[in-house]
């Protein structure tokens, strides 16, 4: 069996955690002594989500940097399993050249999936379809079973160390507060301003003992002050922005509630188990956080006025549709809200 794995990822934060829980699948049932993940940009943020992986190692490169590709080739030995993730596009082909010659020494074996690119087939050992009518984390159990590995592990978790004294600092020790993350990597999934502050209303205007944490990226910072602003009691709401994984870890932990679009730190607040409403919005049905049986799915399909919540509804009726949602109207999302925390 292999003991050395090689994961190649090209998307953000959801999929790197996805590929957390594909790697400690292969520790536990695959016998890896060693996985490395290979992305193109690494920066402090995602080093921070690996601290709980010791056998973990993350290695960057990039074509603006071409020595950085000599790290890669260190790599290249017997009995390598490279593994090449889904993508709706095409890998590189670069990419997949790289990854063919990982696989080249003796016992080495390469997984892909089959995308718009060329030299699939001619490259990867195994082509796998990409079915976007299941779940992504199904897709993982895919690559497992192409490996002969069984794993009957369908909850991810995250092995992360909360930042100790972060609750003070932000002025939220012995606090009720709700957790809002209202932006996302693409602006159709987004709340607005407007309904962001809407929504912050609602929360302080129904439960006066409780606060909001809205977090957001550094370069989000305008837009959350911007809907902080428009809030009615700014002084009731916390902002966070730029924080690292503990950080956020420990604030999501220790919330009442986890809100928020269809969006990686959304997905690490169900990757810690977090209770949550999770704004689905213009989203991908097969990425949405059904793993997380704590989490409350609101969705509405193109052809639907009625929103729903079932995994059952969005399989049954996605038909092979990327994007086949719409927008949300923020007062849905109240209503789901005061069913969740009742009455203050």
């Amino acid at each position: 069996m292999a003991r050395k794995y090689i994961l190649f990822q090209n998307g953000g934060i959801g999929d790197f955690l996805m590929a957390l829980f594909l790697a400690e699948q292969l520790k536990k049932y695959g016998g890896a002594e060693k996985i490395y993940i290979i992305v193109h940009r690494v920066g402090k943020f995602l080093r921070g989500f690996i601290e709980g992986y010791p056998y973990i190692s993350l290695i960057e490169v990039s074509g603006k940097h071409p020595l950085s590709f000599v790290q890669i080739f260190k790599l290249i030995g017997r009995d390598n399993v490279i593994i090449l993730p889904p993508t709706i596009g095409k890998f590189q082909l670069r990419l997949k050249f790289l990854a063919r010659v990982l696989a080249l020494p003796p016992g080495g074996f390469l997984v892909g999936f089959q995308d718009s690119g060329i030299l699939c087939s001619a490259l990867y050992s195994k082509v796998l379809p990409y079915n976007i009518n299941q779940l992504f984390i199904e897709t993982m159990h895919d690559i497992l079973r192409v490996l002969k590995i069984e794993s009957a592990e369908k909850t991810p978790r995250l092995i992360i160390k909360p930042s100790q004294g972060i609750l003070e600092r932000v002025g939220l020790r012995d606090k009720r507060y709700i957790f809002l993350h209202p932006r996302g990597s693409s602006e159709r999934r987004c709340l607005n301003e407007l309904d962001t502050a809407y929504l912050i209303n609602f929360i302080l205007s129904l439960y006066p003992e409780r606060r909001v944490v809205i977090s957001g990226a550094e370069h989000e910072r305008e837009k959350i002050d911007s809907m902080v602003k428009n809030s009615k009691k700014p002084e009731r709401v916390v902002k966070f922005i730029g924080g690292s994984p503990q950080e956020l870890s420990a604030l999501i932990e220790k919330a009442e509630l986890f809100i928020g679009v269809d969006t990686g730190i959304t997905h690490m607040a169900c990757f810690l188990g977090k209770r949550a409403l999770v704004i689905a919005q213009n989203a991908t049905p097969h990425w949405l956080p059904y793993y997380n049986k704590e989490a409350k799915i609101l969705y509405r399909f193109k052809e639907d006025e009625k929103s729903e919540s079932s995994e059952e509804y969005i399989m049954s009726h996605q038909k092979g549709r990327l994007r086949p949602l719409k927008d949300i109207p923020i007062k849905i999302v109240c209503d789901e809200l005061g069913k969740m925390l009742g009455k203050e």
